[in-house]
């Protein structure tokens, strides 16, 4: 009996709903058919896309720029993260709230996301995340590439930056 018992309270964390984090922005009614292909013409004119990570001490937004340094996040069960979070400048309006986002982060391995996002408008701007990326291994003093895409209906917006991951478990 307490086995079974300890087998129903361990199952919602093997679930990943025992995240001591932020709730991934990921809404299983914000869905996309397929990964749109990149598009150049699409990219033109396109919403500024900027990345960066609320900070710890007052949750005001930080945009990452080239060689910031980021701290790696933690998963519950034991993944090291790269967690930024997405901002779309001066889209608060737009009523295209569900937006599939490329993810990817270069650096001694190479991670990647790509999945359809709800974003929520803050201070005029459309936002997600922190968005969660799983890196294999425990221990980071490392540079990534970071790359994300954005694509609405009618366009794609596209952010890059490198910043230098540190963090251990």
């Amino acid at each position: 009996m307490r086995t079974r018992l300890l087998l129903v309270l361990a199952l919602p964390c093997a679930l990943g709903s025992c995240d001591h984090y932020e709730d991934l922005d990921e809404n299983p009614d914000c869905s996309l058919p397929g990964e749109p292909a990149l598009d150049p013409a699409l990219q033109d004119g396109a919403p500024t896309l900027i990345i960066g990570e609320p900070d710890a001490s007052d949750g005001a937004f930080v945009t990452w720029a080239d060689d910031d340094v980021v701290s790696a996040r933690y998963g519950s069960q034991g993944a090291v993260m790269l967690a930024p979070t997405l901002r779309l400048a001066d889209q608060g309006a737009r009523a295209e709230r569900c937006l599939h986002v490329r993810f990817t982060a270069s650096g001694p391995e190479e991670a990647s996301i790509s999945n359809a996002f709800e974003f929520s408008e803050d201070a005029g701007d459309l936002v997600a995340g922190p968005i969660f990326i799983p890196l294999s291994g425990t221990d980071f003093d490392d540079d990534f590439d970071v790359r994300a895409v954005v694509s609405g209906e009618l366009y794609q917006s596209v952010a890059e930056v490198r910043v230098h991951l540190v963090g251990a478990l």
